[in-house]
């Protein structure tokens, strides 16, 4: 028992000396985010140009559509329109046209940048009227401004083209 005395007062003493020991350690966490610039076209769905239905197409027809486009905040970016499915020379925005369900024909259209109805909106910068911004972080409308062109050929029936929306940035 002498021997095993002395060992409970070591324990005894040490456990004192233990328990009262106390510090801080301090070091830091980074938080990092990568924010990359990027653009989405009519988040809220797909955009339609409609000229409704004109008994007869004697007289160009005006109207008007709206696309949305949606980009980082900062982010400059330029929106073009090509020539739809169906233009009679590929590729030329001046010669879009709108394509007959029912029957073989074709109805003209311009797209344009202006009320006026002036400047056509194309899908190169160096060519073309082509809209340019800097995004600020929300949803911003570009209003498309139609014309279908008057013809004499036109036959009855519904018309419609697809035109591709591109965002650059």
């Amino acid at each position: 028992m002498k021997v095993f005395i002395p060992v409970i007062a070591a324990s005894a003493l040490l456990a004192s000396t233990v328990s009262g020991w106390s510090g801080t350690a301090i070091d830091t966490l980074t938080v990092k985010i990568t924010i990359s610039p990027e653009c989405k076209v009519n988040p809220d769905g797909n955009a339609t140009l409609d000229f409704k239905t004109p008994a007869i197409l004697n007289k160009d027809a005006d109207a008007d559509g709206t696309i949305k486009v949606l980009c980082t905040k900062g982010t400059t970016y330029s929106i073009g329109l090509d020539a739809g499915t169906n233009p009679s020379t590929q590729g030329d925005v001046a010669t879009r046209r709108m394509k007959s369900s029912s029957a073989d024909g074709y109805v003209g259209y311009q797209l344009y940048s202006d009320v006026d109805r002036k400047n056509v909106w194309g899908n190169t910068e160096k060519k073309d009227t082509v809209a340019s911004k800097i995004a600020d972080g929300t949803a911003q409308p570009y209003t498309v401004y139609g014309r279908a062109l008057k013809t004499a050929t036109g036959v009855a029936g519904a018309y419609s083209d697809q035109v591709t929306v591109t965002v650059t940035f």
